[in-house]
């Protein structure tokens, strides 16, 4: 007779589930059993006659194999997680980049797309926003659902507060689920059409994905699903995630983005659609009008760099076209003449701010710092050069960006990059930066501890980009002080800080600041305990 081994029972389960790794300590168990029954009825053979002993072979050996058979097989119809391969769940979580220690929920969904009350709870690995799920999943669809902080593409610094954000994947086939602000808006959309007009999982989707895109204005089909896009890899798809994930932001607080999330979501729920001149889209249009794209690249690069990651910002500028009236929606490229020093600071006094750029038109601009002072005069000197003039009353010392926008068609430009002294004979992407006002200090932070440091907050009036600080006479470096605004600068002071100035304990220090055109302040009362 011949001998049944695991490589029998292991054939067997692949043949019925092709691609399914058998679960190696229940085939050897089964194997053992098998066998054991197979010698048992072996020795009943012996002891019967000679000539009914080839009718005997087919009568024990035909039902062992079958019994195995049978038994096999019901085994991966009634306990299927024995056999299936451990696939990982992965992905990232990008609005921008969520950071590490980031809490995310996988929960099981049924065929409708209800939750199953089977649910995993893991977190972001790194400041990539990756993740992993190594259980094993026993549905066919996820929702995963993250929540945690995140790197602003736009400001360059981690958002003020959590966001929430989601997606539902098929992961029977993919199980590489990314979560985004396009996932997001989907999933109240899919689920309706499901419900309502009941339509499968997959066809669900791909429609619930298009009226998404249909709301950004992008016209056609995306070639990856909204789980598959990647703002840290190149492609039109990715560029598609990435544009939209910068207008849904804009200058946006976190919470005023959670709100539009919510709001889009409910808005095309019923029929996928938004009124097409309503306060959602007016808010879109102004988001994309204050953006920035060349300084939005630079971020991510930066971000990405940072992190030690090989990554490539998308070319997303195309895809902002529909939000501009005008044709050519990536604005202007500044540079500024003027970095002011020193400002008559007699009331009703002004000044004036050379700008130079491409494509100005006479009579149309709007001139702004920070897109809250207007100038009160725009002078249109040639097609490359506007002269703008701002009442003095209303600006203190400090950094300003300078905004041009065409009243016509709403092209925009934005000075770019960092202030630089006014001494440097490089004018390209220099913000405004206003000297000449003496600064006052009226508080300081009481104490930082000796063995673990602290930050200082400085409060005050007319502080200026670049303004030095020192504590007891010596000097904080340049990467420990913060200037926040005109009215607070932070300085962190570590113990090794502490230690290398040798600052004594349990005393009053003087904190004196002193702006670039060597106006001080001095304040007395800081502690280290």
């Amino acid at each position: 007779m011949a001998k049944l081994t695991k490589h029998h029972f292991s054939s067997l389960i692949r043949s019925a589930r092709p691609g399914v790794q058998p679960d190696r300590e229940f085939i050897d168990h089964l194997a053992v059993q098998l066998q054991l029954r197979s010698q048992e009825l072996a020795d009943r053979r012996e002891i019967v006659a000679q000539p009914r002993r080839r009718l005997s072979h087919w009568f024990t050996f035909g039902p062992i194999l079958g019994l195995g058979a049978v038994a096999v097989v019901l085994a991966i119809m009634i306990i299927p997680g024995w056999f299936q391969p451990n696939t990982p769940l992965t992905g990232y979580i990008q609005k921008g980049p969520f950071i590490s220690g980031s809490a995310i929920t996988v929960q099981e969904l049924d065929d409708r797309l209800q939750p199953t009350g089977v649910s995993y709870q893991v977190t972001t690995n790194s400041d990539f926003g990756d993740y992993r799920l190594t259980q094993n999943l026993t549905s066919d669809y996820v929702e995963v659902i993250a929540q945690g902080y995140y790197y602003n593409e736009i400001t360059g610094e981690l958002s003020s507060g959590p966001l929430t954000l989601r997606a539902i994947a098929d992961v029977s086939e993919n199980a590489v689920v990314n979560v985004n602000v396009l996932t997001t808006l989907t999933i109240p959309r899919l689920r309706h059409i499901m419900v309502v007009d009941e339509i499968p999982v997959a066809e669900a989707k791909k429609i619930a994905e298009q009226e998404v895109l249909t709301i950004f204005q992008i016209p056609g089909e995306v070639a990856a699903g909204f789980e598959d896009m990647n703002i840290s890899q190149a492609g039109d798809d990715n560029a598609i995630l990435l544009a939209t994930s910068v207008v849904l932001q804009g200058q946006q607080s976190v919470a005023e983005l959670s709100e539009l999330l919510s709001k889009l979501s409910l808005a095309m729920k019923t029929d996928g659609t938004i009124d097409a001149d309503g306060p959602l889209v007016q808010t879109l249009r102004a988001n994309a009008d204050g953006l920035h794209t060349a300084q939005i690249k630079k971020n991510l690069a930066r971000r990405f760099a940072d992190l030690g990651i090989a990554a490539e910002v998308p070319e997303f500028d195309q895809w902002l076209t529909p939000f501009l009236s005008s044709a050519d929606p990536l604005g202007y490229e500044l540079t500024l003449l003027n970095n002011v020093f020193g400002v008559n600071r007699t009331s009703g006094a002004s000044i004036k701010v050379t700008i130079y750029g491409e494509g100005f038109v006479a009579g149309q601009e709007t001139v702004s710092l920070k897109e809250s002072i207007t100038a009160i005069q725009v002078e249109y000197i040639d097609v490359s050069t506007l002269v703008a003039t701002f009442p003095i009353d209303q600006l203190s010392a400090g950094s300003y960006t300078v905004v041009v926008r065409n009243n016509d068609t709403g092209r925009l430009g934005v000075t770019d990059g960092l202030p630089i002294e006014p001494e440097s004979t490089d004018v390209e992407h220099r913000r405004l930066i206003l000297r000449g006002y003496t600064p006052t200090i009226t508080a300081v932070t009481e104490a930082v501890p000796y063995l673990i440091g602290g930050t200082i907050d400085i409060q005050g009036e007319n502080f200026a980009y670049g303004t030095f600080v020192w504590i007891n006479g010596w000097q904080m470096p340049s990467d420990a002080v913060r200037v926040i605004n005109n009215q607070l600068i932070s300085v962190d002071l570590s113990p090794a800080l502490i230690v290398e100035a040798n600052l004594p304990r349990n005393t009053d220090l003087a904190v004196t600041v002193q702006t670039p055109d060597f106006q001080t302040a001095e304040y007395t009362g800081f502690q280290i305990r």
